[in-house]
């Protein structure tokens, strides 16, 4: 156990995958990437489990991000092999992934981030792919990619303009600088700032206030909220997530209110031009009308 560079756990609906390679500062190499991807999986699959929470072992960081001689090593072999395009191709898509970040934002449970120390690069944009992220005071954020020449991967271009904003989100890429936890707390980069030893408590303390709700309505709160938040409020607003037979039931409700409509105003059309008859009497408005019939039917 203790030679594995990443540990899962399951205890209490929460499953906890930790980073554990304190010696190189848990940068992330392609065992460990395979490693977390597959645990992903395997807690997305797990009915007993609703929240995942990512950390890390050691208390100099969380993760400086990927392992740099790792992915020289792996580049070197590329060029000694001569493969043919056809084989080339098809390790292509058969690749381990760069970073475990899609794997994590493609997750449906709720996932929470416990930062510490340096969380620099992968170690950001892992954070970023998770729902809730908790930074330990004196931590240090930021995305150096620019520094080593390439850009920031794995959404780290597109989530964090969406969390921080566009202005700050540029400045965070494009100067490689490392940002103090408060700050990021200040410009909501991080959803909590707490001492380093209340950190995995306080992780656990969020976790359990989201396990008093419903694993389905966790799970379509989720969905709402993201897909929601790529619409217009318009389109939001008309968004259906659910099972199937709420689906149905918000179409049978709706077809009876479009019945209903239909027929009141048939009624309204027929008598409207004979004025006689309203005379003497209280008349609702067309809208008043429609409305109150409406507020009648029975979800």
């Amino acid at each position: 156990m203790a030679d594995e560079k990443v540990l899962y756990e399951v205890k209490d609906k929460i499953a906890w995958i930790t980073l554990n390679r304190p010696e190189s500062l848990n940068a992330v190499n392609r065992d460990m990437v395979k490693s977390i991807v597959g645990y992903c999986h395997e807690a997305e699959e797990d009915p007993k489990v609703q929240v995942v929470i990512f950390k890390a072992n050691g208390e100099r960081a969380f993760s400086v991000g990927g392992d740099i001689k790792d992915r020289a090593r792996q580049n070197a072999m590329a060029v000694e092999q001569t493969e043919s395009p056809l084989v080339q191709r098809q390790a292509k898509h058969t690749a381990i992934p760069g970073t475990p970040a899609p794997a994590i934002a493609a997750m449906n449970k709720i996932t929470i981030a416990l930062l510490h120390g340096y969380t620099v690069g992968t170690g950001l944009l892992m954070s970023l792919a998770c729902d809730i992220r908790i930074a330990a005071e004196g931590a240090r954020l930021g995305v150096s990619e620019v520094r080593l020449g390439f850009m920031a991967g794995s959404g780290g271009t597109q989530r964090l303009p969406r969390l921080v904003g566009i202005p700050k989100a540029l400045e965070i890429c494009l100067s490689g600088e490392l940002y103090d936890a408060a700050e990021c707390y200040r410009i909501g980069l991080v959803n909590q700032l707490v001492p380093y030893d209340q950190l995995i408590p306080a992780g656990e303390k969020m976790a359990q206030s989201f396990l008093k709700g419903a694993p389905l309505a966790l799970r379509y709160i989720k969905e709402a909220i993201y897909k929601g938040s790529e619409m217009t409020l318009e389109q939001g607003l008309r968004y259906r997530v659910g099972p199937a037979e709420h689906g149905n039931a918000n179409r049978r409700r709706q077809g009876r209110a479009e019945s209903i409509r239909r027929e009141a105003a048939g009624g309204m059309e027929r008598t409207i031009g004979d004025r006689s008859r309203f005379k003497g009497s209280t008349v609702q408005s067309w809208p008043e009308f429609g409305r109150s019939l409406i507020a009648n039917v029975e979800p």
